[in-house]
């Protein structure tokens, strides 16, 4: 209804855009964005990528589902593809692309897309070695990170950004993931909305300096994370994050919450190639996994009990073997899903 009054009300100018959230915690949002948002997402990115080539101006492959404004003006850099299994179609012609440029190129990607892109690698024994690797969209544990760098030889940086509120930080050379402080002021905020100590973790809310058209003001986007002031080591002075996680990554239990984080390392196996974990109710669990390989009997005894272990023994968790699993509407791989209202 807002969106809808907002559009009645508001002359646009003829350089507007407009985008919807991936709906992932709620329902999606729509927005807005004009040419002021842009041209600093141009410069915020160019910014990015001259910071992890080290000083030297690239080609830039964007992997990701749909175009996205502020990020280059080079309409071919963009390789869109619906979702991460999709790129078994692509990798040939990424890896040849790659040789014309004598691998002098800068890849940047949804975290599971470049897990994708790592594992097709060593899969069919090609080398792609980019300069650098930035990812965005999903966390990674550190050994997803080793598992990425050593199959695509390079190094890789970290980007956090939204659809809806922009380029909100990206990693340095020191891996500290700097806030672009000329484009939003950031805040940890604890529960009752005060403001939380450097270090301590607490709810990300953002404010947006440069679209006019439909600004953000202490918008609270779903993360939890901690914000540093101290002095980096690379040099530079504006504050840093470390990202937690999303406020709806607690799973909830009859008499308790258990972390997301907590389980993860159940599904680090050779045998899953993908998963999704899907709360029914309090006590009721679905389990989809994509199989790398054969899974045994035993597989699914052995995370059935680890499970049992972290939930209790009431839980009652079901299996179902998938060929895909939907990604969100932008292309962000869902690990957990709860249906609980």
């Amino acid at each position: 209804r807002f969106c809808q009054a907002f559009q009645k009300q508001v002359k646009f100018s003829k350089k507007h855009f407009t985008g919807k959230t991936s709906g992932s915690t709620a329902e999606p949002l729509e927005f807005f964005q004009d040419h002021y948002y842009e041209l600093r997402s141009l410069a915020i990115c160019r910014r990015m990528f001259l910071t992890v080539s080290r000083g030297k101006s690239k080609t830039v492959l964007f992997i990701r589902s749909i175009y996205r404004h502020g990020f280059t003006l080079e309409k071919d850099s963009f390789l869109l593809v619906s979702n991460h299994n999709q790129l078994k179609y692509y990798i040939e012609n990424i890896y040849k692309s790659s040789k014309k440029i004598k691998n002098l190129f800068i890849i940047h990607g949804l975290s599971s897309y470049l897990m994708e892109v790592a594992r097709l690698c060593k899969e069919r024994k090609i080398k792609i070695a980019p300069i650098a690797i930035i990812y965005s969209g999903e966390g990674l544990e550190q050994d997803q990170k080793k598992y990425i760098e050593s199959n695509l030889d390079s190094e890789l940086f970290s980007s956090y950004s939204t659809n809806e509120l922009g380029w909100l930080a990206q990693e340095c050379e020191k891996h500290q993931l700097h806030v672009n402080s000329e484009f939003v002021y950031i805040e940890i905020v604890d529960k009752n909305g005060n403001p939380t100590k450097d270090g301590e973790e607490g709810k990300i809310v953002v404010t947006t300096f440069d679209n006019k058209i439909m600004p953000f003001i202490r918008y609270e986007n779903g993360d939890l994370g901690t914000i540093y002031r101290n002095p980096c080591p690379c040099g530079r002075t504006s504050p840093y994050l470390k990202i937690v996680g999303r406020e709806t990554d607690k799973i909830k239990l009859t008499n308790k919450e258990v972390p997301l984080i907590d389980i993860l390392y159940i599904f680090r196996e050779n045998y899953i190639r993908q998963y999704q974990l899907i709360q029914k109710s309090l006590s009721e669990f679905i389990i989809k996994i994509i199989p790398e390989t054969i899974i045994t009997l035993d597989n699914f005894s052995e995370i059935k009990n680890r499970l049992h272990r972290n939930f209790n023994q009431e839980v009652k968790i079901s299996f179902e073997i998938v060929k895909e699993i939907q990604p969100t509407s932008t292309g962000k791989k869902i690990n957990f899903i709860s249906l609980i209202k």
